[in-house]
């Protein structure tokens, strides 16, 4: 019960801060409509699932050295800093918030967009290998728990 409860409590802590991926989908919201901003949280998503895969298939530990952190500090930062050149331009233009009908932005521009923000920003890259890592340390640790405690009264003879 316990476990429950500290999944609960770290998805709480997850979905309470504002992130690029957030703002991006209220700015896409706002000047294209719902299915875009839709489209930008499953692309995000998207990359979430995939770190979480990595993670889970073992490359932290590729991640986690000097050349691989230097990579991917470096396009986090340019994918980031071209997000907030973008959103600084946007902002000293004219705010429409309806939607056309016949939006001329292609929906796939808004999906890539959200899993290269997700994908290459630094915290999230380090919120995966931290946080999921333990998490994921301590649930293989508890089923491997539960999988010798299942060998073991496997292996005693029932009586009859």
């Amino acid at each position: 019960m316990g476990t429950f409860f500290s999944f609960v409590l770290l998805g709480l802590s997850l979905s309470v801060p504002i992130g690029a991926i957030t703002v991006e989908m209220i700015k896409r919201g706002m000047k294209h409509g719902f299915i875009h901003s839709w489209l930008v949280g499953i692309g995000g998503m998207s990359a979430d699932v995939l770190l979480m895969l990595l993670i889970y298939f073992g490359v932290a530990s590729q991640l986690t050295s000097p050349a691989a952190k230097l990579i991917l500090w470096t396009v986090g930062f340019f994918v980031l800093l071209y997000l907030g050149y973008e959103s600084i331009k946007e902002a000293f233009k004219d705010a429409k918030v309806y939607v056309q009908k016949n939006s001329n932005h292609k929906q796939s521009k808004a999906f890539i967009s959200g899993f290269l923000i997700a994908i290459s920003n630094p915290q999230n890259i380090i919120f995966w290998i931290g946080i999921y890592g333990s998490v994921l340390a301590s649930t293989v640790e508890s089923v491997v728990r539960i999988g010798r405690l299942a060998e073991i009264t496997r292996s005693i003879p029932a009586k009859h």
